[in-house]
């Protein structure tokens, strides 16, 4: 049997897009997501409770994020789910699970400083070029 690694979430982003990478194929890209979940306590006391998520993109995903995409905004991602070992230049070890999106699909209304995005919601798909490329820079 084979196996299936996809993460879909439905957030808003913590802060604007950061670029870690510009080239020719694109921009590789970072963003901060954050998704909700509400839940009632034994109590019946109401909370709510925050996860961040680490999200790459890259290629033209990237260009596309750091074009239109501002802290707030209502994002639907899909990728798959990759995590890192790697020790600084102290020799400790570190570890990173993030997703990296495969495609992108806009919710939130279209904001006025947008005019060169066409309207909402859009969706965007990630290419392989870039996504070597990525690979190369990383690892």
């Amino acid at each position: 049997m084979s196996s299936l690694n996809l993460v879909m979430l439905i957030g808003h982003l913590g802060k604007d897009p950061k670029i870690l990478h510009e080239s020719e194929l694109g921009s590789f890209v970072k963003l901060s997501l954050a998704t909700n979940k509400k839940f009632k306590t034994k109590e019946g006391e109401l909370r709510e409770e925050t996860e961040w998520h680490t999200v790459y993109l890259n290629g033209n995903l990237g260009k596309i994020a750091t074009a239109s995409l501002k802290k707030g905004t209502k994002l639907f991602i899909s990728g798959d789910l990759k995590t890192r070992d790697w020790q600084n230049k102290e020799g400790q070890a570190h570890r990173l699970t993030a997703v990296y999106a495969e495609k992108i699909k806009f919710l939130s209304p279209k904001l006025p400083e947008h005019n060169d995005v066409q309207e909402f919601p859009q969706e965007y798909s990630a290419d392989e070029k870039a996504e070597q490329e990525v690979d190369e820079i990383l690892y």
